[in-house]
């Protein structure tokens, strides 16, 4: 693959805004930042909610979270870090990514965390989903 193409997909929902869901440029994939869509969760809910919805558009792309270069994550409250690195080292058991967290305000007040990634792509795959931008 050559170039920078925009990931198009039936499995992963267009966004309302102006970006991309990811991006891919030679090997790499650059995931925008994902939300929790079910807000009655607590913070532990989320985190597993938005490394769920990664995992999806990272393997719509040709890629995994095994894959992953690196990680940034946006919690609402720091007093919440101890309980997202709980469910993300379930994802991450071995090997993490390197990672970035960093307290924000978030879109609305039941937003808890936000996370993008970077990833590479498996070396087999070949582009089928997306389209150039």
């Amino acid at each position: 693959m050559r170039g920078r193409q925009t990931l198009r997909s039936e499995r992963v929902p267009r966004p309302a805004y102006p970006y991309a869901p990811a991006v891919l440029w030679e090997s790499l994939v650059f995931v925008s930042g994902q939300l929790p869509d079910d807000l009655g969760q607590d913070v532990r809910g989320q985190t597993r909610q938005v490394l769920e919805k990664l995992k999806l558009i990272l393997d719509e792309a040709g890629s995994s979270l095994g894959l992953a270069l690196k990680v940034t994550c946006y919690l609402d409250d720091w007093a919440d870090f101890a309980a997202m690195n709980e469910v993300y080292a379930e994802y991450f058991p071995s090997e993490p990514p390197a990672r970035s967290t960093i307290q924000a305000v978030l879109v609305s007040p039941e937003h808890r965390i936000v996370m993008d990634i970077i990833a590479a792509k498996k070396p087999e795959w070949r582009v089928r989903r997306t389209t150039p931008d």
